[in-house]
């Protein structure tokens, strides 16, 4: 928003054209409401007038030297509004008859474009995340039939046209071997092994009598 006046400078030439697609494309207007737009510069300076005292009044009762107005740019005005566009003096509630600046809703976008974009964002993450899961819901089955034709040609000894009958599998034994194996392997593996047992200690001996 502060290059927005920037149409000339190298780099940000096209920040005014970005924001002006982004509001009129989204239906928002600033970042969190139209309000926004009166702390910046909008305004080129090179379409100011310094000979007008208003304009140099403006300038001189900022700070940093910039000419900030209650006004919007074009974008921000909603084409449904049945009354033309209002983009300044939004603040001044005599400026405009018939124009309540308490409900700008009526005249210019309500929403600001922060949370139009997030909620954008987080549209396009929902529709990647349903493609996805479909993707993966369709080539499982592709998978596992990949796997049974591996397995049956192995059954065939690797020869794609041998006559024969043979059966495909996805684990070899079946789900219920592989899982009492891992479960014996497992079981095992906190047994220790015979040569590791430690050895029995011998029942202390009588001390013979002294003569």
């Amino acid at each position: 928003m502060a290059h927005y006046k920037d149409t000339e400078v190298p780099g940000h030439c096209h920040a005014k054209r970005l924001l002006d697609e982004l509001q009129l494309r989204h239906h928002c207007c600033g970042r969190h409401g139209f309000k926004d737009w009166f702390g910046v510069q909008w305004v080129s300076s090179r379409y100011l007038d310094p000979n007008d005292q208003d304009v140099v009044d403006r300038i001189q009762s900022n700070v940093e030297g910039l000419y900030l107005t209650d006004g919007v740019p074009f974008s921000c005005c909603n084409p449904h509004s049945p009354r033309p566009c209002l983009q300044d003096r939004l603040s001044d509630p005599h400026a405009h008859p018939l124009f309540d600046p308490r409900q700008p809703n009526l005249n210019l976008w309500a929403q600001g474009c922060h949370g139009v974009l997030l909620g954008h964002l987080q549209g396009l993450a929902s529709t990647l995340g349903s493609l996805l899961a479909v993707t993966f819901l369709l080539q499982t089955p592709v998978l596992l039939g990949l796997r049974y034709l591996q397995t049956a040609l192995e059954g065939l000894g690797g020869v794609i046209d041998g006559a024969g009958e043979t059966r495909g599998y996805l684990l070899p034994g079946g789900l219920r071997h592989r899982l009492r194996t891992a479960w014996l392997q497992g079981g095992a593996a906190h047994r220790p092994a015979p040569g590791e047992a430690p050895p029995e200690e011998a029942p202390p001996g009588e001390d013979p009598p002294e003569a």
